[in-house]
């Protein structure tokens, strides 16, 4: 109603029905157009969802960026020929791969049921939380290091020599870095400590699959069939082989990655200032303050009081209990002397029938 409306404007996010007054609904942060409350929960999972497929492709993009730099820069000095181990094309390539598909891949996740056990998010918490970057650093240390390697001794290890080999070892380096960076997109689907990659990844993720199975099947035609588009030439099986095993283990590195124990930090939370405040919100805001400490004031005295209260009946109780217990224990002496003196009366009739009957 048009009471509520102060009250509105002065919550985080305010709710209002459509079928609600006008003043409300121009008051409020969102309306429900529905008139069902349901709608806010299904709003937050979605809100949610949505905050989290940006923060899992930043998580990719992240990592790839910063290994292609310094796989562009550091590997031009180990490079016999003092050139980049990634050629203009081949990190088009790279970029289609991480722009484009990655995003559309992982952007088309459906939300799940664990995104509602979450506590809220804070307004100043950052985008790249502390875990996203500890998986960052880890996985692109990772790439650039095996790249790094196979661009120095990617010759030796795999038996490629000669004009022919200098080809091959090319193909093979640039081979490693891309499949790593496709199998990493398994490891940015989750932004927490979960380490199953793989879960729920046919019931939210088909897009996902989709995509990664294509840049795969892509990726092999293009080293096979497209040389010299690509500038590349084909591997054969144990090369292969080689490359999707050292591409692999980027899996491994991101479950260690999400098994450092890590505490994200505490933000301390940022209270509007009343003064900054409209009219109207702040009469509404000095009135809740009002409320609530008159409230906590009587609380506490019912409190006391409830307390005192307790006290006095276990003390009247108590002394119920003793007249009770000193009135019982003097009636039944009272009774015991009745029935043993011998001077009474009582006890006169009873001995004088008594001997009347013998």
């Amino acid at each position: 109603g048009t009471n509520d409306a102060p009250a509105l404007r002065l919550a985080s996010v305010g709710f209002v029905m459509r079928s609600g007054t006008d003043i409300a609904v121009k008051s409020s942060d969102i309306v429900l157009l529905d008139d069902n409350f349901r709608s806010v929960q299904r709003a937050v999972v979605w809100g949610r969802t949505v905050n989290d497929n940006i923060r899992k492709f930043l998580q990719l993009q992240l990592t790839v960026n910063f290994s292609s730099v310094v796989l562009t820069f550091f590997g031009s000095f180990l490079s016999s020929t003092h050139t980049s181990p990634l050629s203009t094309v081949q990190l088009l390539w790279v970029n289609l791969i991480m722009d484009t598909l990655a995003a559309l891949a992982l952007a088309t996740e459906e939300p799940s049921e664990a995104c509602l056990g979450r506590g809220p998010v804070l307004r100043r918490a950052p985008l790249v939380s502390r875990r996203m970057w500890c998986t960052i650093c880890t996985i692109a240390g990772y790439q650039t290091l095996i790249t790094l390697l196979m661009e120095r001794f990617g010759a030796s290890w795999f038996d490629v020599a000669g004009a022919e080999g200098s080809r091959a070892h090319g193909t093979l380096v640039f081979n490693v870095f891309l499949l790593s960076v496709i199998f990493h997109m398994f490891n940015a689907r989750k932004l927490y400590e979960e380490l199953n990659c793989f879960e729920g990844l046919w019931e939210r993720s088909k897009t996902f699959v989709v995509i990664v199975v294509g840049c795969f099947l892509f990726q092999v035609f293009a080293v096979e069939m497209l040389g010299s588009l690509i500038q590349v030439v084909p591997l054969r099986g144990y090369q292969w082989f080689g490359c999707v095993a050292l591409s692999l283990l980027t899996l491994v590195f991101g479950v260690v990655s999400r098994l450092v124990p890590l505490e994200e930090p505490q933000l301390p939370e940022v209270e509007a200032e009343i003064k900054d405040m409209d009219p109207e919100a702040r009469r509404v805001a000095m009135k809740l303050t009002t409320d609530v400490e008159v409230h906590a004031t009587r609380q506490g005295a019912g409190l006391d009081l409830q307390f005192g209260r307790r006290l006095l009946a276990q003390a009247m109780w108590q002394q119920v209990r003793e007249h009770h217990l000193t009135v019982k224990s003097v009636n039944a002496f009272r009774r015991a002397r009745v029935d043993r003196d011998m001077h009474t009366s009582v006890s006169k009739d009873i001995y004088g029938r008594l001997a009347a009957a013998m």
